[in-house]
This record gives C-alpha cells, sequence and structure tokens, in this order.
C-alpha cells in the first residue's frame, strides 16, 4: 500500500482507497495491463483493418455505379403511376414547398403541423399543367389576418417531378381538408 497525493486537495491517500478521506473526490485508477493488451489486441488490428480495405474502391465504384443505374430506371418506370412518384417526391415538397406558401400570407403564417414527423401535405393530384407534375394539398398552415386571429388555410403545391421544381404554389380556400 502506497501513498499518493489527491489531485483535489493534495493530501496524502492511499492507493486501495475509492475516495480522499479529506475532501470525498474519487480517485482515478492507473490503466494497468488488462487495458493496454486490450488496446494492443482488439483496437489496433481494428484500425488496420479498416485502412487495409482502401484499395477495393474500384469495384465499390462501379457497384454504385450499376445501383445508381438501377435507380433511374425504377425512377423512370414510377413516373406514370401518381401514386408512385407522388410518395417518392414528397418529401421534396414537405422541404421546399412551404417557403413559397408562406410567402402567400398578407401578416404572418404559422405551421401547425407536428414538426418533421408530420407531413405538411396530407393529399396529392396529378396537375392539369403538363406530364410529371404533380398538386400537393394540405390544410396544416395558419394565416393571421388583419385583427391578429389566425385562420387555418387549405394550400397547393405544384411540383415538377422530373425537374424537381416548384411549379407554383396557392392558397385554396379557409378552412381544412
Amino acid at each position: 500500500m502506497a501513498l499518493v497525493k489527491c489531485k483535489e486537495c493534495g493530501a496524502q491517500v492511499s492507493t486501495k482507497a475509492e475516495a480522499c478521506p479529506a475532501c470525498g473526490a474519487k480517485q482515478k485508477k492507473p490503466v494497468g495491463c488488462l487495458g493496454w493488451a486490450f488496446v494492443i489486441l482488439v483496437f489496433i488490428p481494428l484500425m488496420i483493418a479498416m485502412f487495409a480495405g482502401e484499395g477495393s474502391k474500384p469495384t465499390a465504384k462501379s457497384g454504385s455505379q450499376a445501383a445508381a443505374a438501377d435507380q433511374k430506371a425504377l425512377d423512370e418506370a414510377c413516373i406514370g403511376i401518381l401514386k408512385c412518384i407522388a410518395e417518392k417526391k414528397l418529401i421534396f415538397a414537405d422541404v421546399y414547398c412551404p417557403e413559397h406558401i408562406e410567402r402567400l400570407a398578407h401578416n404572418s403564417a404559422k405551421w401547425t403541423d407536428e414538426g418533421f414527423m408530420e407531413k405538411k401535405f396530407s393529399r396529392y393530384r396529378w396537375s392539369g399543367e403538363g406530364p410529371g407534375n404533380v398538386t400537393y394539398l394540405g390544410d396544416k398552415v395558419q394565416f393571421q389576418n388583419g385583427f391578429g386571429a389566425y385562420i387555418n388555410m387549405v394550400y397547393s403545391c405544384e411540383v415538377d417531378v422530373v425537374a424537381e421544381r416548384v411549379v407554383k404554389a396557392e392558397i385554396l380556400f379557409q378552412g381544412k381538408l
């Protein structure tokens, strides 16, 4: 049993004591042979295995190119099916349409959806503007009127799903869907 200095108060503490008798600070145990054996036997081989796989990157790229080609073929087949393409591009509409809808408010706009877990658009339909355009519909916004009260609004946002751009946004009527 040896005595060492406490790192908190400087008092003499036994190496077997869990805490300093003067101040109560817990004493750190030194890393023993078992800790270093763990580092040598587990951590170092793990790092070698991670960096040894860098030579096989060209085959991974060709695999990802094939996967991208398959994904593109699926997207092209999906264009003609409303449910498929509308649900695939719903995240795009949820991200880019709200700012266009907020610009339509004369005063301020307030979203009533439950954060990022609830979608801003509950319905969708083909747009009459052209092929590949989907109109998303929702009722999760409130516009402030001239008296300061918030009124529920039903809105639509037309998205060109091929070019991934917002074509137009508009307010349809007051109320809920």
